[in-house]
């Protein structure tokens, strides 16, 4: 009985940790892309309105500010 108990534990506790890990990555690959989209989108502002202020009013919508003295 102990010994199936040790054979049942040791699988599941490398389970858990895999999926701890892929977790772990996934996170940090969704934290990449967040970062990636927003240097795009910064990027696009400045492209389009030089020095001007880049407003995003939607995914594909931009508007460009004009500076006050």
């Amino acid at each position: 009985m102990k010994n199936t108990l040790c054979l049942l534990a040791i699988p599941l506790a490398i389970h858990f940790l895999v999926g701890a890990f892929a977790a772990d990555e996934s996170l940090a690959a969704a934290q990449r892309e967040e970062t990636e989209a927003m240097n795009s989108r910064d990027f696009a502002g400045r492209w389009a309105c030089g020095d001007r202020t880049a407003v995003w009013l939607d995914d594909k919508t931009i508007e460009c500010l004009k500076e006050t003295p």
